[in-house]
């Protein structure tokens, strides 16, 4: 365990760990030192006995227990998926743990199970936990909801009953865990098998009855810039010279299936997986809250 506490220019002790061999003794040991707590007013975050964060409460402010929640949930956890590594960040205000479990690979892409939980006492950012396949190319991950399957990622602010419904509904979907991470697999390999019309993604995304006018307009640049990943993605870039002039034009910029008359009337198949993980990669760096949003947005475009 020492050799994994630092000690930063402020003398304060921190933990930072990548790559890590799984081993749930040294990471309840690692965890363990961490204390939250009420003081005075103030949210107080002390490892090994040191102060490491201070913030002052708001009278609805609920703590998470970190290092409680890893020792009483990462067993459920690793009980269902072969835990293989992880890495670990406890730096002043900010706790991180991710597991990563098996390697899956759909369609030439490497997924890997992950569990993630997320959590500040710092008061910038939300408690965020979720479990699933993350596509390996993604420095976010990338969780894919599946219809009828319990959601695994919650995303809520340190309320007081907030955090505890939570944590409570999360504890009882993790029987759900295996049957969810075949169901994310199942459908990113029947999302390879089929193609789409890309006019009808254009229509999906944009023209929905139930959409308002400021959504409308933002997704117009949304789809603005899928035309750019079409072209231009590192991962999944589609190869332009397959395609006529006119065709390229529009897969620059899908819109011109809604709003230029001469193009209106052409239309290009695109294979789905393609064009989910082209949309998909417009929110690889945002936080899993919207990366599950605009994951159910695509694939209801795709129509799956």
């Amino acid at each position: 365990m020492k050799t994994h506490v630092q000690y930063g220019k402020d003398k304060k002790p921190f933990v930072n760990i990548s790559n890590q061999k799984y081993d749930f003794d040294e990471i309840d040991q690692l965890t363990a030192p961490l204390k939250i707590f009420n003081r005075n007013g103030h949210l107080i975050t002390e490892y090994a006995g040191m102060k490491i964060c201070e913030k002052q409460l708001s009278s609805v402010y609920g703590i998470f227990d970190f290092s409680s929640f890893i020792r009483e949930g990462l067993p459920h956890i690793h009980h269902n998926f072969n835990a293989q590594a992880y890495n670990l960040n406890i730096l002043r205000g900010v706790q991180q743990l991710k597991v990563f479990g098996d390697e899956l690979v759909i369609n030439d892409d490497i997924y890997k199970q992950v569990f993630n939980v997320f959590s500040s006492t710092n008061g910038y950012y939300p408690l965020s936990i979720s479990v699933g396949l993350f596509r390996q190319v993604c420095s976010n991950g990338m969780v894919v909801p599946v219809k009828g399957l319990a959601s695994f990622n919650i995303k809520t602010k340190h309320f007081h009953k907030a955090v505890e419904n939570h944590i409570l509904d999360f504890q009882k979907r993790i029987p759900l865990l295996e049957d969810t991470i075949f169901n994310q697999q199942k459908t990113l390999e029947g999302l390879f098998k089929a193609d789409i019309s890309l006019k009808k993604v254009v229509e999906n995304l944009i023209l929905k009855p139930d959409s308002e006018r400021e959504e409308k307009k933002t997704l117009l640049k949304v789809v603005q810039r899928l035309g750019k990943k079409f072209i231009h993605s590192e991962t999944d870039k589609i190869i332009i010279e397959d395609y006529a002039e006119e065709q390229i034009e529009i897969l620059k910029n899908p819109t011109l299936l809604l709003t230029n008359p001469t193009q209106q009337q052409m239309d290009i198949e695109l294979n789905k997986y393609n064009v989910y993980n082209c949309y998909m990669e417009l929110f690889r760096e945002r936080n899993t809250a919207i990366i599950e949003k605009e994951s159910k947005r695509i694939l209801e475009a795709l129509e799956v």
